[in-house]
């Protein structure tokens, strides 16, 4: 088994849609959230890259990131407010209700010019 990192392309939009909605972790308007900035980014928009992890052919999983780290407060978001704090991110920002009712948006920052990052590159 041979594993690669490369670009989504438009020929794995179905297959990304289908993966995220298997995770059971995304509502339905989430799901169609994460297409439509797939089809942004395809179509020029620098906002959000894509990332697909391939063996062969087949899109096993994808990375997609924005300007702003950000997610939800809901419970079954934990894992992902962890990922952001264990690699450095502070959370400086919740906006209440933004995605429903009680399901604000939690935003994070890494400094990058005084952090230890910034140190080891000058």
């Amino acid at each position: 088994m041979s594993w690669s990192l490369g670009p989504v392309g438009r020929a794995q939009r179905a297959r990304l849609e289908r993966l995220t909605a298997a995770t059971g972790v995304f509502r339905p308007e989430e799901v169609a959230t994460a297409v439509e900035l797939l089809d942004a980014s395809l179509d020029g928009d620098d906002d959000y890259r894509f990332l697909g992890a391939y063996e062969g052919d087949d899109l096993l999983g994808y990375a997609c990131w924005g300007p702003t780290p950000g997610t939800v407060s809901r419970a079954d978001y934990a894992p992902t407010r962890a990922f952001y704090e264990r690699r450095g991110y502070a959370r400086v920002a919740t906006i209440p209700g933004y995605y429903a009712p009680s399901d604000d948006l939690v935003i994070y920052l890494k400094d990058l010019v005084h952090g230890v990052l910034a140190r080891t590159t000058a």
